[in-house]
């Protein structure tokens, strides 16, 4: 299995990918996992900081610094994330 590039820009939607909005194009976005519902996302980036959402990826807040996040997952409902 080999590595993926990051991603560049981390988009969100509101209707099962049918549209989306861009949200982030500053970060390197290596790993990305939601709630069942969208709306808690745990994100890490390449090397740096990794990142919690509550709001559906409008705002993100950093949460632990200095590491290769390379895989995420979130709970169904959202209240248990890994990293």
């Amino acid at each position: 299995m080999g590595r993926r590039a990051p991603v560049d820009e981390e988009r969100t939607s509101a209707d099962s990918g049918g549209s989306s909005t861009a949200r982030d194009a500053s970060r390197a976005w290596r790993t990305v996992s939601s709630s069942a519902d969208g709306r808690v996302l745990v994100a890490g980036t390449n090397g740096g900081q990794l990142y919690v959402s509550t709001d559906f990826g409008v705002t993100w807040n950093a949460r632990a610094t200095g590491q290769f996040w390379w895989g995420s997952a979130a709970s169904a409902d959202g209240r248990r994330l890994y990293a």
